[in-house]
C-alpha cells in the first residue's frame, strides 16, 4: 500500500511529459505536431523494447539482495541501465531516418525533417 502512490506518480510522468510536449509543439504548427507524434511513438517503442526487460531484471537483482550484496546489485542494475541507454542512443542515432520512415514519414514527407 505504501508503494502505490509513488508507483502511480512514476507511471504518470511519461504520459504527462508527452502531453506537455504536445501542447508546446501544437503552437509551432501542424507539421511539427505530427512529427512530435512520430517521435513520441518511436521513442516509446524503442524504450519499451529495452526498458521493460531492464525493469524486470533490475527489480529482481535488487529485491533479492541484502547487506553488501545489495550495493553490488544496485551498481550492477545501474551499469546495465547505462549500457542499455547508450545502446538506445546509438540505435536512434544510426537508424533515425529508417525509424522515422517506419512510423510513416518517408524522406519526401513534410514530417520527416522535424521528426
Amino acid at each position: 500500500r505504501s508503494i502505490a502512490l509513488p508507483s502511480l506518480a512514476a507511471l504518470s510522468c511519461e504520459n504527462l511529459l508527452s502531453l506537455v510536449d504536445t501542447l508546446y509543439l501544437g503552437r509551432l504548427g501542424a507539421a511539427e505536431l505530427g512529427a512530435a507524434g512520430i517521435g513520441i511513438a518511436a521513442t516509446y517503442s524503442i524504450a519499451k523494447l529495452f526498458g521493460d526487460p531492464l525493469t524486470k531484471t533490475s527489480t529482481s537483482l535488487v529485491a533479492g539482495a541484502e547487506g553488501d550484496a545489495l550495493l553490488s546489485s544496485v551498481i550492477a542494475a545501474l551499469a546495465l541501465a547505462l549500457f542499455l541507454g547508450l545502446v538506445q542512443t546509438a540505435v536512434f542515432t544510426a537508424f533515425a531516418p529508417k525509424i522515422v520512415a517506419g512510423f510513416g514519414a518517408s524522406a519526401g514527407s513534410p514530417l520527416a525533417a522535424p521528426a
